[in-house]
């Protein structure tokens, strides 16, 4: 179903294109940047850490869980010859954060015992349905973690271990066209999943305000706003964000925030209808 009006979008590069898919087929358009650069941590030093992890796990027996917090964390660890089958097979049980981790997982064979209940995602929404237990849970992923997930599984009782795969820094810059466009306010909204986009956005175009105060106007979620927030176009460009620590960081950050209802694409999209005008166009439900 095509809905005419949706604007032009910006957002972090995703390695899949469910969202720009998405978009596109609800009559919009996205541009998709890098904000947020990722960088795989050496190979050899992650075969290292896995050689003495494994070690530690012949002798003490292997872990209860792995998580999975991201596609990227299954392309670091591929790309540094370390495969999780060999330990899933041992009694280890895996699971992620959402859809898009399992798929990753799924595609290279990986089972995945747990995740979240679509459409629900992120740290949160796995720790809501993680069991209580003791030993341990390895998770593989970020060197500098948002933190959302690991506070959940230590008050259930599990030791958390953290293995760093790949780091994470801003862009340097981004593009002029991109510049441009945001300056002079092309972009209905900034689509955020992480705080670190949210302030490599802050930091490479700045919050675009108008006369009104970002600070004044309260986070909401997008089955939320009034008819008559949606019938007056923001002052400011607004960031459409994806769970609690991205909503944190928007507030931040300065921007006028929407909250989606989950990290499906579908809505993400309905919490940028919530800034249209009343009635323009039809979105997928």
């Amino acid at each position: 179903m095509t809905t005419p009006g949706l604007g032009r979008l910006l957002a972090q590069r995703r390695p899949d294109h469910a969202l720009a898919a998405a978009v596109t087929a609800a009559g919009g358009l996205l541009d998709e940047v890098d904000f947020v650069i990722r960088h795989n941590l050496p190979a050899a030093d992650l075969q290292a850490q896995w050689a003495q992890l494994t070690a530690r796990f012949a002798q003490a027996g292997p872990p209860q869980w792995v998580v999975i917090t991201s596609p990227h964390t299954v392309a670091a660890l591929l790309g540094a010859a370390i495969d999780l089958r060999e330990l899933l097979t041992s009694g280890t049980r895996l699971a992620t954060v959402g859809a898009a981790s399992t798929a990753a997982c799924l595609a290279v064979g990986w089972p995945v015992a747990l995740q979240p209940p679509p459409p629900l995602g992120g740290g949160a929404a796995l720790a809501a349905v993680f069991p209580a237990g003791s030993g341990e849970v390895l998770i593989p992923g970020a060197l500098v973690s948002a933190g959302t997930l690991e506070p959940h599984l230590a008050a259930l009782g599990w030791a958390v271990s953290p293995l760093p795969v790949y780091a994470t820094s801003p862009a340097e810059a981004l593009g002029e066209v991109t510049v441009d466009r945001w300056r002079a306010g092309e972009y209905q909204a900034l689509l955020a999943t992480s705080p670190s986009v949210v302030r490599a956005a802050a930091q490479l175009l700045g919050v675009r305000r108008g006369t009104s105060s970002a600070a004044a106007r309260p986070p909401v979620s997008s089955a939320g706003r009034s008819a008559a927030e949606r019938g007056s176009r923001a002052t400011e460009t607004p960031c459409v964000v994806i769970g609690r620590t991205t909503e944190s960081a928007a507030r931040l950050a300065g921007f006028p925030v929407v909250v989606a209802d989950s990290p499906t694409p579908q809505a993400i999209i309905a919490a940028v209808a919530t800034l249209l005008p009343e009635g323009h166009g039809r979105f997928p439900s």
